[in-house]
């Protein structure tokens, strides 16, 4: 069985997608700290012919646990401001009809937790893409919280009777095959394949949020491009 785990992100890259779409279970984590300045509640959309972020402003620091932090009472003037972004930017996208209300649902959610508001994006796209991979809240598994990051993923592999653990290619330096075997386990790391698809902008921006992904390309497109990646 295939074990893929990350953190929840506000409307991830393709490359987060394409991990969840190829192993048989997928653990959203959110035990782990949050960090500022990550993806965790931002991402970047062309504003013009550039990148820019979005961001969800939360109550919390580097030492809170994602599943911990909260978002703001103010943040709905945020949220609303993203929402005029996405529209004023992507409104003559080819599939702006298509996607807009998915996103514009999962972006004005009344939610306190950040956790539980990432989670209705993840599932709002999750199910436009038609990917069936379970999802596992990883504050339902048992694990010692005190453990290394690698002792998590063998208690959570072990927990969930997986034998092949995938991460994503940013993990490539944090962990060794020979100590994941020692545990009965495989490890790969999936790399996204290096591919253009059509932009608004003038220059091709790789690794923006899905939501400019799937503005600019149709469904079938885009669950062909969970496809392009290589597994390492």
């Amino acid at each position: 069985m295939k074990i893929g785990i990350m953190q929840p992100y506000f409307f991830p890259y393709l490359g987060y997608w394409q991990l969840m779409n190829m192993v048989d279970v997928y653990v959203v984590y959110v035990d782990g700290l949050f960090r500022p300045h990550g993806w965790i509640n931002r991402n970047r959309i062309l504003i013009g012919d550039t990148p820019h972020y979005i961001t969800i402003p939360v109550h919390g620091s580097e030492k809170t646990r994602i599943r911990d932090i909260t978002i703001p009472d103010n943040g709905i003037y945020f949220k609303k401001k993203i929402v005029r972004s996405i529209e004023e930017n992507y409104g003559k996208a080819d599939y702006f009809d298509e996607c807009n209300q998915l996103i514009k649902d999962a972006i004005l959610l009344d939610e306190n937790r950040l956790s539980d508001y990432l989670m209705k994006g993840i599932e709002n796209i999750r199910e436009y893409l038609e990917i069936t991979t379970p999802l596992i809240i990883s504050s339902s598994i048992p694990m010692d919280q005190n453990a290394s990051a690698q002792e998590k993923i063998f208690q959570i592999c072990s927990y969930l009777g997986g034998n092949h653990y995938i991460n994503a290619i940013g993990g490539l330096d944090l962990y060794n095959k020979d100590q994941f075997s020692k545990k009965g386990l495989k490890l790969s790391f999936l790399k996204m394949n290096d591919f253009e698809y059509k932009q608004h902008s003038c220059e091709f921006y790789s690794g923006l949020s899905i939501i400019d992904v799937i503005m600019n390309n149709s469904r079938k497109s885009v669950k062909e491009m969970l496809e392009e990646f290589t597994l390492i």
